[in-house]
């Protein structure tokens, strides 16, 4: 998929998420609504929750970390370890467009702007197209984790395809 229909998903799941918060009138909030409308297409076009996560990821526990001090001895141990570090991180993001996609709707709340107004155009906000432009970079970062096979990029740094060639072994 291109860069730039990723864009238009991506703000158009922003622009959801944002109508979801502004209907609420910006009170009482569910978290994992707002999760829902800014990682999941309404016309499930693109899952964003399947590339950068969402909610279900679970934040590491004080004693499973303990415990995975205690007992790495082998290589799988220590990467399920550093697995677990980084879904802190990939929790942490969530949390973090959740929390900017409910300011955002705030202010507009705040000052008394409706998404019905002819002159509100969420693409002409900074902070909008920040987050955008966040999430997107995001996605990005997913495609530096694979390891194998070989990426094919455009002019730019986006990935236009992946592809891994595999060797089958045939057992008699």
């Amino acid at each position: 998929m291109p860069r730039a229909l990723v864009e238009m998903y991506v703000q158009e799941c922003i622009e959801a998420a944002i109508e979801y918060c502004l209907e609420q009138h910006c009170i009482e909030i569910d978290p994992q609504k707002v999760s829902e409308k800014l990682l999941i297409h309404r016309d499930l076009l693109v899952r964003l929750s399947y590339i950068l996560g969402d909610l279900s990821l679970k934040a590491s526990d004080k004693e499973m970390d303990m415990d995975f001090e205690t007992d790495i001895q082998d290589d799988e141990e220590t990467d399920a370890y550093e697995y677990q570090q980084d879904t802190d991180k990939l929790l942490a993001v969530i949390h973090d467009f959740i929390e900017r996609v409910q300011q955002i709707s705030k202010n507009l709340f705040d000052n008394e702007i409706s998404l019905e107004d002819t002159e509100c155009n969420l693409e002409d906000i900074d902070d909008v197209l920040q987050l955008r432009d966040d999430i997107v970079n995001e996605i990005g970062k997913r495609f530096n984790l694979l390891s194998k096979g070989e990426k094919l990029n455009a002019k730019g740094k986006w990935v236009n395809a992946w592809y891994l060639i595999s060797h089958l072994l045939k057992v008699s």
